[in-house]
């Protein structure tokens, strides 16, 4: 991995891509984590736990090293509290990511049949709001060419605005999935809804976690 240094360039926007694009690797382990909760494959799932945990640790670095390094002069495209705040909300995504790989360490609740195809829609819905926050940063060299203005400008907020219909979407998917879980209360255990209501949730906070930080991107641009 290159060090933080060498991203930073001209702005620190380098660096942040970098960040979130290893955020973005710990949500896209999720989908194939449930496929192998279901398919029963104990071995795999194991794995993936570990590359999630794995991935959210490397992530960390990068934030850690970005913090530390991130100057505090007035020579930056951005006020340096609102990169910092950036940060954290993407930092975030990632711990949400691990929160759900430990709830399936600790225990692998039953997934009835009846509501597989509303969970996959919900971790779907996840992955899009988090592609869609790598790809305001994949746009953001064209942006501080054209100094956060013009097209590059007019493209990123329509991303922007992307991410935040599908956490709109994901937020009616979570609920629908949490309806539907606790009309089978008498078919789980306890146990069980109870790491359900955790593992919605924490599905759920990589969507609202991506808005967050694409309107934390949509504030640097109004600046």
């Amino acid at each position: 991995m290159r060090t933080i240094a060498g991203l930073f360039g001209k702005s620190p926007f380098g660096a942040l891509q970098a960040h979130i694009t290893k955020v973005n690797e710990c949500v896209r382990l999720l989908r194939p984590l449930f496929e192998e909760v279901i398919d029963g494959n104990e071995e795999r799932v194991a794995g993936l736990i570990d590359e999630i945990s794995a991935t959210e640790h490397e992530a960390d670095k990068i934030k850690n090293e970005l913090r530390d390094r991130l100057p505090r002069s007035l020579f930056l495209p951005a006020a340096r509290s609102d990169l910092l705040v950036l940060l954290e909300v993407q930092d975030a995504i990632a711990d949400a990511a691990e929160d759900v790989a430990i709830l399936l360490r600790i225990r692998k609740p039953a997934i009835p049949d009846s509501y597989r195809d509303d969970l996959f829609k919900l971790i779907d819905y996840a992955q899009r709001s988090c592609d869609g926050l790598l790809a305001i940063f994949e746009r953001l060299a064209d942006l501080l060419e054209g100094s956060f203005r013009g097209k590059p400008a007019a493209d990123v907020a329509d991303v922007i605005r992307k991410v935040g219909e599908t956490e709109h979407e994901a937020d009616k998917q979570g609920l629908l999935l949490l309806t539907r879980v606790f009309n089978l209360e008498g078919e789980l255990s306890t146990p069980d809804l109870i790491i359900w209501d955790k593992l919605i949730c924490n599905l759920s906070r990589v969507s609202d976690l991506s808005e967050k930080a694409a309107n934390r991107v949509r504030i640097l641009l109004a600046h």
